[in-house]
């Protein structure tokens, strides 16, 4: 997950790239490592992946939905995730603002949800977003939604406006953590935007690739191990 920032008339996007001891890096891990009862949190981000190897983060959740590939250990909820999560995060985008700022009454939160995403899911997400002291209230009108495709495509039509001519279709692909999906987008006259074609997607953004390689792994060295010690004629427990 990451963040940018502008000032709405000067419009000049800033990405945030400092992450921990980390730099020039757009995002980092949704990466949660709590405590042994899984009440506070004692690192997050990159951290929680190296700190202590010995315990398993929680990860692969996503904006309010906990993916199905995905488990949490007993006594958490999606809700308290994302909102942990939303809390360390929000840390470092307030951290960055300008102190004369009043956060709650100055700053526009547009925070990009996936396409599925119903009115449930937009409510649990307000109340995540409150809870982590990033809204004033949940009825806070300094909130806005708006979908991964959406924004992908506000941002090619952008980039490729100079190239682009009316009638003009292209496709986005958005590769994320969790998802991958694609769509048809037709150029419109008055930087419009049209969906040609319904979207497609699955769960098998590179989270997920790097789940299954690293299963693959697992059982590749399983397999060298036992077949070299039974040539050495050894016994071995895995």
């Amino acid at each position: 997950m990451g963040f940018a920032y502008a000032h709405k008339k000067i419009q000049n996007i800033i990405v945030h790239s400092e992450w921990q001891e980390y730099y020039g890096r757009f995002k980092t891990p949704t990466v949660l490592l709590y405590d042994d009862e899984y009440k506070n949190v004692q690192s997050w981000g990159f951290s929680a992946l190296k700190e202590n190897i010995y315990k398993k983060p929680v990860e692969l959740f996503k904006c309010g939905k906990v993916s199905e590939k995905s488990s949490l250990p007993n006594g958490l909820n999606y809700k308290k995730v994302i909102t942990d999560y939303l809390h360390e995060i929000g840390k470092v985008v307030k951290q960055t603002m300008n102190d004369s700022i009043d956060f709650y009454n100055q700053v526009l939160i547009v925070l990009t949800v996936p396409a599925e995403f119903d009115y449930n899911g937009t409510m649990a997400m307000k109340e995540c977003l409150f809870k982590a002291g990033l809204l004033k209230d949940q009825y806070s009108q300094n909130l806005k939604f708006i979908t991964e495709p959406e924004a992908a495509a506000i941002h090619c039509m952008k980039f490729l406006k100079n190239n682009l001519t009316i009638g003009e279709t292209f496709m986005v692909v958005n590769c994320g953590g969790g998802a991958v999906d694609s769509t048809t987008i037709q150029f419109l006259e008055g930087e419009r935007l049209s969906v040609m074609t319904e979207r497609s997607r699955d769960d098998c953004g590179d989270n997920f690739v790097d789940q299954e390689f690293l299963k693959f792994l697992e059982q590749w060295l399983k397999w060298n191990l036992l077949e070299f010690n039974q040539n050495l004629n050894l016994s071995i427990w895995i």
